[in-house]
């Protein structure tokens, strides 16, 4: 059984047929052509095993539909330099409650100079609290911390 795929530099535009590959616990899609209704019709929450996703180097603009079609297992996720403009299109991968690793470096939205680095890391701890690694950085427990009480006082302004 397939464990391990790497499909990287093939010009893909869509992954259908792999739901099949049951086994599958790591795929290599980057450098491709996937945009985000490539995963609009494929179920991949078959893949039970799958823990490893590398999504860099597409035209993904969004991830939606990603977050619906893949199994909530995934520990780490790779969207690096594709499309997404605005770090609030990041917010359905808050479902992916095993995330231990997540890239987004060089989008739009994560490159903005409107964005740095420490708000987008708490924004994206916030959302998922399992994370150990954002864009292959280390997440300490003063990040997590500072995330919790920038989210929990953004909360208390609003109920206010």
């Amino acid at each position: 059984d397939l464990q391990q795929l790497n499909a990287s530099h093939n010009q893909i535009s869509d992954l259908y047929g792999l739901n099949c590959l049951t086994s599958l616990e790591s795929i290599d899609v980057s450098n491709n052509a996937l945009i985000a209704n490539s995963f609009l019709d494929l179920p991949l929450k078959s893949l039970h095993m799958l823990r490893f996703v590398d999504l860099r180097n597409n035209l993904i603009t969004g991830v939606v539909n990603l977050s619906k079609w893949l199994h909530r297992c995934i520990e780490a996720l790779f969207l690096d330099s594709n499309y997404i403009h605005t770090v609030s299109c990041l917010y359905p991968l808050s479902t992916f409650t095993n995330l231990k690793a997540l890239g987004v470096s060089n989008n739009p939205g994560t490159e903005s100079t409107r964005v740095t680095c420490s708000s987008l890391n708490s924004y994206l701890l916030f959302l998922m609290p399992s994370l150990v690694a954002i864009n292959s950085s280390p997440i300490d427990n003063a990040m997590k911390n500072e995330a919790l009480f920038l989210f929990k006082k953004l909360g208390d302004n609003v109920d206010n």
